[in-house]
């Protein structure tokens, strides 16, 4: 009867294990369709013809999620308005005017 118990006991593991595989699956699925969603975004943005260098660009990104996220600045300006358009002078992704 112990027997039973550990292969029940067994069965329910791998069980368990095989949904946890299957839903690592899914959420791999989910995340690749994410990305390419993001990708086809930053196209319409006008993102793919921009010169940018990709670490100027993930601080732009990275401010933008701030921003959207309602943290503060990176400054530590607490409570401060979002920032502003910045000039390309600044390294900006330009608007396209």
């Amino acid at each position: 009867m112990a027997g039973r118990k550990r292969d029940g006991a067994v069965q329910q593991r791998a069980n368990l294990e095989d949904k946890i595989a299957e839903l690592k699956l899914k959420l791999d699925d989910v995340r690749r369709k994410e990305r390419e969603s993001f990708g086809r975004l930053c196209e319409k943005a006008g993102l793919m013809d921009v010169a940018i260098s990709a670490e100027a660009l993930e601080a732009a990104l990275r401010e933008v999620a701030a921003r959207f996220r309602g943290a503060a600045k990176p400054n530590g300006g607490a409570g401060a308005a979002a920032p502003g358009p910045r000039t390309s002078a600044e390294g900006a992704v330009g608007n396209g005017a």
